[in-house]
């Protein structure tokens, strides 16, 4: 599991950046998001991340990474849920079931 902090985020356009633990810029769309403590993500948040590459580059990320999975962490670095607790309950869940 990689972490990082949201950089930015525009819910109008549905997307962001995430830089990570490393210094490693992300996209971050908004449909990667489990809405675990970032139904509204903010700059400055916390989060767990899924990886995946991409042969485009996106705004933000000219690296072609792109997030598949974006979750709440703690300061700590632990989730707050698990991705694979997220993938247990189905690949169609309905995100909303784990914002507790």
């Amino acid at each position: 599991m990689i972490y990082g902090t949201i950089q930015w985020f525009d819910m109008n356009r549905g997307y962001g950046v995430i830089t990570t633990n490393d210094g490693t810029d992300v996209f971050m769309p908004y449909s990667a998001v489990l809405s675990n403590g970032l139904r509204y993500p903010e700059a400055g948040q916390y989060v767990a991340l899924e990886v995946e590459r991409s042969t485009h580059n996106y705004m933000g990320a000219t690296n072609g990474l792109r997030a598949r999975v974006v979750i709440a962490a703690t300061a700590s670095g632990t989730p707050e849920w698990t991705i694979a607790a997220v993938r247990a309950a189905g690949e169609d869940l309905n995100y909303q079931e784990f914002a507790g």
